[in-house]
């Protein structure tokens, strides 16, 4: 009989897979996306990011539409791209201080895919279910209120 060993990644990346949409209103997001679709700037997500959240397989930047807000020390960025004929949202926030990024991967309107915080030119590591549903919180809280910015 063999025994599987999850290693901490493998046992988060389950957690999300199963981990509920926020709740709550939800036509603000689809609405803001179809907005950053259409008046947002084109960009791409480096490779490794689109390998890092599964998105692709990490040869190629993922084009993606693109709206993005700075402030003193923070560049948070909502990011629309189609794969596999499907909508998904990349939420990003950099911190210029800290040199560290946060990137969630939305599915299906506020579903939480993947969820990560990286240094350039170090590992991913992936958030637990508790910090990424706060990240999420947090994240969906600043762009509903962006949103509502002319």
């Amino acid at each position: 009989m063999r025994t599987l060993r999850f290693t901490t990644t493998a046992a988060v990346l389950i957690s999300l897979a199963f981990m509920p949409a926020i709740p709550g209103n939800t036509d603000w997001f689809r609405a803001f996306g179809d907005r950053v679709v259409e008046q947002g700037q084109s960009a791409l997500l480096p490779p490794h990011l689109s390998l890092v959240l599964g998105l692709g397989a990490g040869m190629n930047s993922l084009p993606v539409r693109q709206v993005g807000i700075r402030t003193s020390h923070e560049v948070r960025t909502f990011n629309v791209a189609t794969v596999d004929g499907k909508r998904v949202v990349v939420l990003m926030n950099y911190n210029e201080e800290t040199k560290i990024t946060q990137a969630l991967l939305l599915r299906r309107g506020q579903h939480l895919d993947t969820a990560v915080t990286y240094e350039a030119g170090a590992p991913p590591d992936h958030l637990s279910g508790t910090q990424a549903r706060a990240a999420l919180t947090e994240e969906l809280h600043y762009w509903q209120h962006a949103s509502t910015l002319k």
